[in-house]
């Protein structure tokens, strides 16, 4: 998936006479990419790339979150039983 602003791009090098492969090499794509988006008329986002992907850690986040407030309580007993007392 690439940007509006380097579709852009891609539209003025190819107007200027530009080939694909030199058009791939100047913006650091596969030409497989730049010939997809030059049969393009217009910039269009798909739906998938605007739904947020799920995450690897979505399945442990319950187990992250105690994780975490454990680690947080266990800071606080520490400072507050070590370091509060004078």
């Amino acid at each position: 998936m690439i940007d509006y602003d380097t579709f852009c791009r891609l539209k003025q090098l190819r107007v200027q006479g530009r080939t694909p492969p030199q058009i791939a090499h100047e913006l650091d794509l596969h030409i497989q990419t730049v010939r997809l988006w030059l049969a393009r008329e217009r910039f269009t986002r798909s739906a998938a790339a605007e739904r947020p992907r799920p995450s690897k850690l979505d399945a442990h986040k319950r187990a992250l979150s105690f994780f975490v407030l454990v680690l947080a309580h266990s800071r606080w007993l520490y400072v507050e039983f070590t370091l509060g007392q004078s």
